[in-house]
């Protein structure tokens, strides 16, 4: 992977300097202390010789140069529940071998197993150099690096200057100033086997082995070289937070990882995950933080500490994306949740917490194709607690957004899951599922109340009753009309049911002219007869003619419509 990678560097960047940094001999012998890739051989065996010859060529052909790194060896793990060795020396030394051979500009140092799939990363570089810079310029110009995992002091792991060591791009002095560091010493590897932990450490602060982050280890031995006053006694030494953040502002530009096109397997799960976006310091907090003044950004950073610590606190709407949802048939691509061919749980998640409340729920499908009903759950404690189903036809739900509304009657509703359950069919994708306040939605613009036993309305095998119209008995058009014609924008159909014994199988669709149906078709559920009501959200592109309302019933309903009332939004 790493000769592919190579190559697909100098795909993009034809005319640039292209450095493999080699951190052990194991693989690949003859380097040169000025790079040359003459002599470049396979050292020694290898699973299968063929591919490794493949590889190597094609690294020679890819590598303006190839260095062999200072030896380095492993330490000690860095945490008490992570047993993988710490490898950050071998890290330091790879960095400053390709550094010392690079002669450009400007550098972009990354992980081999890492890339962008083109340059618009560069975009963001010089994006965040157009913004104004304050009194903590250490560095000439700001260096681009990843949000995952430049954390957010303030939430979960409090470590200031823990910048991310995924990648940096800047001007080749700054990015070579950020590596010039010593080589993690064993006493500092192992520095809480020995020392106590700060009283205020929390649980995974407490789980930290070594004296400092290695992202920590590298940024304070740079930024100290740079100006004396930068200190970090150990990991979660506050005395600097505030500080750590202005020198964040003022040096390096946080990437947006999605529109920058990367691509690292390893965390493609967390880039759009929301509790990453707290745990770190995502690209708009960034932005939010650079254009504010250094004495306002200590109180947006504590707001997020509380929502960290108190989800129930967290902002509406809320959006989850696929690749913070989970999924049991399908997979994540491109951020969007796909399957096809495999019938069972498509979507489940995204088990938030959520306060007492009234709320809609909106999952947005892009493309689904097949034939039978998608059955939408929304529940809480692991579906112990149930909220509000709805059942769709699959044929309705190209390219729309399924609604529905539900309450949480308890002071802090935990694990709220939204639960879709497909049949088998030929494709599907959903892209996220977002939660609203009801209350929050903006006040009617204007709203309609209509009788169902009076025109505009009409029925087939209805009948006038004195609380409205009445199921009779017969399957078909309960009710239909009033074809009318509506502005573009949000509207709720509220139709209520002042008497009950059995809903039967009724829906209830809305249309538009030429039959275009304006929503999926929406089955009335028991949960609707304890209500006495059910609402049907629908969101109309553009002033849409005869619009029509139709309710269908077979012969076993037998209940009671009452008055009707569309509200527009």
């Amino acid at each position: 992977m790493v000769a592919i990678h190579c190559r697909h560097w100098r795909d993009i960047f034809p005319d640039a300097e292209i450095i493999l940094s080699i951190s052990t001999p194991d693989v690949i012998r003859g380097t040169h202390a000025d790079g040359s890739t003459d002599d470049l051989t396979l050292a020694g065996p290898v699973r299968d010789r063929n591919l490794a010859k493949i590889a190597l060529a094609l690294i020679k052909t890819s590598c303006d140069k190839v260095v062999q790194a200072q030896g380095a060896l492993p330490l000690p793990p860095i945490k008490t529940d992570s047993p993988g060795p710490n490898n950050g020396n071998l890290q330091i030394s790879a960095a400053q071998a390709g550094l010392a051979a690079a002669t450009g500009t400007h550098i972009l140092r990354t992980r081999a197993d890492l890339i962008f799939a083109d340059d618009s990363f560069i975009g963001q570089w010089i994006d965040g150099n157009g913004l104004q810079r304050g009194d903590h310029q250490l560095l000439r110009k700001r260096v681009l690096i990843s949000y995952l995992y430049t954390l957010n002091p303030y939430t979960f792991e409090r470590m200031p200057y823990h910048y991310s060591d995924w990648f940096h791009f800047g001007l080749a002095e700054d990015v070579r100033a950020l590596w010039d560091v010593p080589f993690v010493t064993l006493a500092d590897a192992t520095f809480y086997k020995t020392h106590p932990y700060a009283e205020y450490s929390n649980h995974q602060e407490r789980l930290v082995l070594t004296k400092r982050a290695v992202e920590q280890h590298i940024t304070f031995n740079a930024l100290v070289k740079l100006n004396s006053e930068v200190s970090l006694d150990y990991h979660n030494d506050l005395s600097q937070r505030k500080k750590s953040i202005d020198v964040l502002c003022d040096n390096f530009i946080v990437c947006d990882l999605i529109k920058a096109k990367c691509i690292f397997d390893k965390y493609a799960m967390d880039f759009e995950n929301p509790a990453k976006r707290l745990h770190c310091i995502p690209p708009e907090d960034w932005r939010t933080l650079t254009l504010s003044a250094p004495a306002e950004r200590e109180a947006f950073l504590l707001e997020k500490g509380r929502i960290a610590r108190e989800p129930v606190l967290a902002p509406f709407p809320r959006h989850y994306p696929g690749i913070a949802l989970r999924t049991k048939i399908g997979r994540v691509e491109r951020g969007t949740i796909i399957a096809h061919g495999k019938s069972g749980i498509l979507v489940h998640g995204p088990y938030d917490i959520l306060p007492r409340g009234s709320y809609t729920a909106i999952v947005e499908i892009i493309r689904i194709e097949g034939h039978g009903l998608i059955n939408i759950h929304l529940t809480l404690e692991e579906g112990a607690r149930k909220l509000a189903s709805r059942q769709v036809f699959v044929k309705d739900c190209e390219g729309c957004n399924i609604e529905i509304d539900f309450d949480v009657q308890v002071e802090s509703g935990k694990q709220f899951e939204v639960v879709v359950d497909v049949p088998a069919f030929q494709f599907a994708e959903i892209k996220d599922v977002t939660v609203v306040k009801r209350e929050e939605r903006a006040a009617p613009k204007s709203s309609m109340l209509l009788s169902p036993a009076m025109p505009p309305l009409k029925t087939i095998v209805g009948q006038k009753c004195e609380l409205g119209l009445a199921t009779s008995g017969r399957a078909g058009h309960l009710l239909f009309g009033p074809y009318i014609a509506l502005d573009a924008g949000r509207y709720i159909l509220r139709v209520n049911l002042p008497k009950v014994v059995s809903s039967g199988k009724a829906y209830l669709e809305v249309v538009g002219s030429k039959n275009r149906r304006c929503a999926p078709k929406y089955f009335i559920t028991r949960q609707d007869c304890q209500n006495g009501f059910f609402e049907v959200p629908f969101l109309l592109k553009a002033m849409t003619e005869a619009v029509e309302f139709r309710i269908q019933a077979d012969a076993s309903a037998d209940f009671v419509i009452g008055a009707i009332e569309l509200r527009q939004y």
